[in-house]
């Protein structure tokens, strides 16, 4: 994936035409982004990830999870997903993990091809079930493959961190994919006999309250704005592409690199005619003040701050309930534009929102 990135790269820079550099940069922009599914994937195995929950349509999840994952597959995957099938709230990123990762365990099951079959359907668990959750309503997906089968001795393990019975494989991927699920107070199980395929199940919470699902904004229709945003990291290449992102933004912005800097710097501009319409704080400086500490001094000076707190680590409580540390929104890294421009004008606006 690093390959496709700084290739891409090399070649954009080289070329002069415009739709061959565009295709090149997409190109490099989607390594990226396996990349960061891969990081996030190690993480959550290292750490057991808190999921960071947003209202889901499951069955588009699911169609771009085989969309991705079985381009340039000669094996075919079916997708069964039940009409009316319930919203969930989930963790987007770590469920396409799960997905990603039951899908490559289903081709690497059928070297020799076959068919793989994605569903997912409503279901209610009750007090009587043998299901180990909580009795409600959930969405269950299944992927099934045609492979040779999880030998019975094997099945007790297949959730263990490096346990594998494939050559190719890791033993991180199911491991992975436990932690995720369980993270979500949901459960996952596999179904296998040998020589006749196997099944993987796992169960998610649903939200089946009426709710209203908010509209994608499309890259070209960025919610801009004016005035100052404060930056604070203690890399100098995030503060550099924060700092041009804000500015396509229409924000003009000042950057630094630990929270004691980022306290005077907002306290100085709160004494003045100009103050901060925002800050966007690094949760973690190694050997300086972080996010979780620099927002305590913050509201202390100024109850109304409006701060962001940015992370790479989704796992950490923060991010998933940033408004219980007194954040106004909570912003994942790697992030794009849009992503930025939204949680940055929720935050401002005083509207709950992370990504």
């Amino acid at each position: 994936m690093l390959t496709g990135i700084l290739g891409n790269l090399s070649l954009a820079r080289l070329s002069d035409i415009r739709k061959e550099r565009t295709g090149f940069l997409k190109a490099a922009e989607d390594a990226s982004e396996g990349v960061k599914d891969l990081t996030l994937q190690l993480l959550t195995f290292s750490k057991g990830g808190s999921p960071v929950v947003e209202l889901v349509d499951l069955g588009d999840l699911l169609n771009k999870a085989i969309t991705f994952t079985m381009h340039g597959s000669s094996i075919t995957c079916n997708l069964e997903i039940q009409y009316d099938l319930w919203m969930v709230s989930i963790d987007a990123g770590q469920i396409n993990q799960v997905v990603n990762n039951l899908i490559i365990n289903a081709q690497q099951a059928m070297p020799d091809g076959g068919t793989i079959t994605v569903a997912a359907r409503n279901i209610e668990v009750d007090s009587e079930s043998e299901l180990p959750i909580e009795s409600g309503s959930y969405v269950q997906v299944s992927v099934s493959d045609e492979g040779t089968g999880v030998p019975l001795d094997d099945q007790d393990r297949i959730f263990d961190p490096f346990f594998t019975t494939k050559s190719k494989g890791s033993g991180l991927g199911l491991a992975a994919s436990y932690s995720i699920v369980q993270a979500h107070r949901g459960h996952i199980k596999v179904i296998s006999y040998p020589g006749e395929g196997s099944r993987f199940d796992f169960f998610v919470p649903a939200t089946i309250e009426e709710c209203e699902i908010e509209e994608i904004v499309d890259e070209s229709e960025l919610m801009k704005g004016v005035g100052t945003i404060l930056v604070m990291d203690d890399v100098e290449l995030i503060r550099t592409l924060a700092e041009t992102m804000l500015v396509k933004l229409g924000f003009e912005t000042v950057t630094c690199d630990e929270g004691e800097k980022a306290i005077e710097l907002y306290a100085a501009a709160l004494e003045s005619d100009e103050p901060f319409q925002a800050i966007i704080l690094d949760l973690t400086v190694p050997g300086g003040m972080g996010g979780k500490d620099t927002i305590v001094r913050l509201r202390e000076i100024d109850p109304e701050v409006r701060a962001i707190v940015a992370s790479g680590y989704s796992d950490d409580a923060i991010m998933a309930s940033y408004s219980d540390y007194g954040f106004s929104g909570s912003l994942a890294k790697p992030y794009k534009l849009e992503e930025l421009s939204e949680v940055l004008n929720d935050a401002i606006k005083g509207v709950s929102a992370s990504t």
